[in-house]
């Protein structure tokens, strides 16, 4: 277990060690990625919602793969709440860990277990497509019922053990990245490199299990194909592009790791970083993106709540129309 584990952190009350910071600390802050961390969190999480609602609509919440969904959109919105909203007002306030260490580590700790919970539950959506297409019979045996929960379990546990014993991860309001080095763009005479083998495994292996996961479907549905030699049908047209779309989400999320990866091993100039924490972001705000485009299922949903409520509207006016309608007519008194 790492000495600045977030373990120790809370049961032990480890610290980092102001001492080696430059005094006094200067006050840095960063308006402009600021602003626009904040700004893409608030607009992803308003394009968002409607979506999360239309995922959890009964009619949608009885399919495993919108169960999957579901869980995947509640896990994005807060983190385009944590990383995106409150990591840009950090930015513009100029605030960090030696003025604030709880909500520094809060941050970035909360907002990387969401992203490898997500990244997590993204591969078990990619096999549950995938299955869903390659054999159906197989999905329903696998997924079935209460069986999607548990599934979803599985990287929920996963990561919460590996945070507490992770490096605790602290926001840099300099850098606006979350970070494992405290003394990190501030003038110090700190010279212990902070490093994780478990962001490096969570990276990689993540890269490589979405890769094999879509190589090994494309591998065994090419095989299929050529067996039955059938074109698709409607269903499976839908389940092809939902599939599709699926694909999507992940291609953004291999892109933020490689990114990451990138930034781990080659020092790179700071529009970079900027670019990496919003391809991080990103990947919480894409799904949305890619139901307004191919999801006609949702998108159907959503629609439908409009017309219930025109509909609705339309029937009580006409109804008070013809109300006063056959209002008896004044008696006149003589």
């Amino acid at each position: 277990m790492y000495e600045n584990s977030l373990y120790n952190v809370v049961f032990n009350e480890f610290k980092f060690n102001e001492s080696l910071l430059d005094t006094p600390i200067p006050q840095l802050t960063s308006v402009f990625e600021g602003i626009l961390y904040a700004s893409f969190g608030a607009i992803s999480i308003v394009i968002y919602f409607p979506f999360f609602i239309a995922i959890l609509d009964k009619k949608n919440f009885q399919f495993p793969c919108y169960k999957i969904m579901a869980s995947i959109a509640f896990f994005d919105i807060i983190n385009l709440f944590i990383l995106g909203i409150v990591a840009g007002i950090w930015s513009i306030l100029g605030l960090n860990y030696w003025t604030n260490p709880f909500g520094s580590i809060f941050i970035c700790d909360m907002g990387y277990f969401i992203f490898c919970a997500t990244t997590g539950e993204l591969i078990i959506l990619a096999i549950q497509r995938c299955t869903q297409i390659i054999s159906p019979q197989v999905t329903d045996l696998l997924f079935a019922g209460k069986l999607t929960y548990v599934w979803l379990m599985i990287p929920i546990v996963i990561t919460f053990a590996m945070i507490v014993v992770h490096p605790v991860i602290i926001y840099s309001s300099v850098l606006n990245v979350c970070v494992l080095d405290p003394y990190v763009g501030y003038p110090n005479q700190s010279t212990v490199k902070y490093e994780s083998i478990y962001r490096i495994m969570e990276n990689f292996g993540n890269t490589v299990i979405l890769i094999a996961i879509y190589f090994i479907f494309f591998v065994v549905l090419i095989f299929k194909k050529k067996q039955n030699n059938k074109n698709l049908d409607k269903k499976d047209s839908q389940n092809f592009l939902l599939f599709i779309q699926t694909a999507v989400i992940c291609l953004v999320t291999l892109i933020s790791n490689f990114l990451y990866i990138t930034e781990t091993y080659i020092q790179i100039p700071q529009f970079a970083i900027t670019l990496t924490e919003l391809a991080t972001l990103l990947v919480h705000a894409i799904p949305p993106v890619i139901f307004l485009l191919f999801n006609k299922t949702l998108k159907n949903t959503i629609r439908g709540y409009f017309s219930n409520k025109i509909i609705n509207d339309a029937t009580l006016i006409k109804t008070k129309s013809v109300s006063i309608r056959i209002l008896p007519a004044p008696i006149k008194i003589i």
